[in-house]
């Protein structure tokens, strides 16, 4: 039996949509679409947002074609968990000149743990290489840019949003459909501290890579940098509300546009006016920000550590310290800035050209407490570490872990020490980081399961694009055990997300989040009390042994040769 070539053509395309079907699960843009291996197609993505499952189902396909070949694919049926990101359509946006004329179509239902939640929408006209209509829609209306929908799912409120955005990376727009369970569209998704402001003893510290290291000016500039740092600014409010103390890393760029990373670190967008986050910071790591100095990376490590409360950070005197500097010589006040020297080991590679090292900062939460003020002292430890998974680079690592216990040893042990930030810490290296630095983490909260996930994340997805990377652990908040030891400790990972802007993701980082209750402390005289039944305690024994000294019964109990002494 002979076969037509258009039959032919429908079976390769049948064995070839096998591939398809991995590649949109694997989150691949299916490339092998274009006919022209320098162009690229445009991908539309589906975000779940959400802590309930999706299911991804296209209905209706029509399309028609006189090119070569069909310059579309829309995905198969998708299951998407909590949190993951995956490509369900692609589009060949050029081809082979005159040949080239499409028409293709795609509907598809989305059900939010079985119940039909709203339905995505795509068409796209081209005609002789040339995009003449691409639009999308949630539902309601046809459109090329952003549009928000709410949907209700069993009287649940979830938020439906679309919009495309330029891929730097592959020099194409892009399409990202995302559902929420937040029907607040920037900020923290997913979880809002308790507020803690009334207690001393309770904590609530964040760590958050900003992913600002380099800016547009740069020829290793990262991605989209001007857009996230001013929305980094403009919701700070809602990212960090709640948050009692923040530690920044790769703030450490400067660029033409406002705010740059240093100003989000040294102006007036995060901290310290009256209708800020933040009302107090120390320096940035390892020098200031090069004011009129060359665009750029500047002379600085990049983390800054804030405080929501005003004038609670210690460290009128700045101590910039290395290896050779012993820490038992620093005030405990002293704001200490420890860079890693490469001399003995602590860096390796281009990370010794970033001044990296770690903040200690003294911390005092203040409170109103029924009697009046009270407050409670922490150590802060803000860091960002080696990064890359050399073995140059785990022995920087392990390196830079002794440094900090090193500094930590001189500290007062009845003080909470934590540690935060960025710690690029492999798999294999968590338990020894925590032997390393002598300390521990809470309990986990999920459902985020890494802090750096190319199955959530987008800019993690263009860096990496591997599932060696699905389960980063790089970002940190620890409790020292040189400390006392935290009564209560979660600690959970969250995205920050402004579902308003197309990638939606910030930084390619999540933020880590902890929650610490230290214990209560005695009350005074429950002290006093303790201390005299210890010295009551203490005499009694010293009586008793004098008494059994002096009594007659004491000087016959003994045996052998110092018996025999005794009675002489």
């Amino acid at each position: 039996m002979t076969r037509s070539p258009l039959v032919l053509r429908h079976l390769l395309a049948a064995l070839l949509c096998v591939t398809c079907t991995e590649a949109a699960s694997a989150l691949e843009c299916p490339d092998y679409i274009s006919e022209d291996w320098d162009d690229k197609p445009t991908c539309a993505w589906l975000r779940n947002d959400t802590d309930k499952t999706l299911y991804f189902d296209p209905f209706v396909f029509y399309a028609s074609s006189g090119d070569l070949n069909d310059d579309y694919w829309i995905g198969p049926s998708l299951v998407l968990l909590p949190g993951e990101l995956k490509v369900v359509a692609a589009f060949d946006s050029d081809g082979w000149g005159a040949f080239n004329w499409d028409t293709a179509m795609g509907a598809s239902a989305i059900y939010i743990d079985g119940v039909l939640a709203g339905y995505l929408h795509m068409k796209i006209d081209l005609g002789a290489g040339v995009v003449h209509d691409f639009e999308y829609s949630l539902g309601t209306r046809w459109v090329d840019g952003f549009d928000l929908l709410f949907l209700d799912v069993g009287g649940t409120y979830y938020s439906y949003v679309v919009q495309d955005k330029w891929n730097y990376d592959r020099a194409v727009f892009d399409v990202f459909f995302t559902i929420s369970s937040q029907t607040t569209l920037q900020g923290n998704m997913g979880y809002l501290p308790p507020d803690t402001s009334d207690d001393p003893g309770h904590l609530n510290v964040m760590s958050y890579n900003t992913y600002l290291l380099l800016g547009p000016s740069s020829a290793f500039g990262k991605q989209d940098y001007c857009e996230r740092a001013d929305r980094i600014a403009t919701y700070g409010p809602r990212i960090f509300a709640n948050v009692d103390i923040l530690v920044l890393q790769e703030l450490a760029s400067q660029d033409t546009c406002t705010p740059d990373a240093e100003q989000l670190a040294t102006g007036e967008f995060l901290c310290c006016g009256p209708d800020k986050p933040f009302r107090d910071r120390t320096s940035l790591l390892n020098g200031e920000p090069l004011v009129n100095g060359d665009l750029g990376p500047s002379e600085t490590g990049g983390v800054v550590i804030m405080s929501r409360y005003p004038d609670s950070l210690h460290g009128s005197h700045v101590a910039q310290v290395d290896y050779e500097d012993s820490p038992w010589s620093l005030g405990h006040d002293d704001e200490v800035h420890y860079i890693f020297r490469s001399s003995v080991g602590e860096c390796s590679g281009i990370d010794c050209t970033m001044d990296k090292g770690f903040l200690r900062v003294k911390f005092t939460k203040p409170a109103q407490g029924p009697d009046g003020p009270v407050s409670q002292d922490y150590y802060i430890i803000g860091t960002h570490l080696q990064a890359d998974a050399g073995a140059a680079d785990r022995n920087a690592r392990s390196a830079q872990f002794n440094a900090i216990r090193g500094h930590i040893a001189a500290l007062p042990s009845d003080v909470p020490i934590l540690i935060a930030g960025d710690l690029n810490t492999e798999h294999d290296e968590i338990d020894p980081m925590h032997r390393a630095l002598n300390a521990h983490s809470g309990t986990w909260q999920g459902p985020l399961y890494a802090s750096e996930n190319y199955q959530v994340n987008y800019y993690a997805h263009l860096q990496h694009d591997s599932i060696d990377y699905s389960f980063a652990l790089y970002d940190w908040v620890l409790a020292s055990n040189h400390g006392p030891a935290p009564a209560s400790f979660d600690w959970r990972y969250l995205t920050i997300r402004d579902l308003t802007w197309g990638r939606a993701d910030l930084s390619d980082h999540e933020a880590v989040l902890a929650e610490i209750q230290v214990p209560e402390p005695s009350p005074v005289w429950l002290q006093l009390g303790m201390l005299a039944s210890i010295a009551l305690l203490r005499w009694r024994r010293v009586r008793s042994r004098h008494s059994a000294l002096r009594s007659p019964g004491a000087l016959v109990s003994g045996t052998g040769e110092g018996a025999k002494g005794v009675r002489e």
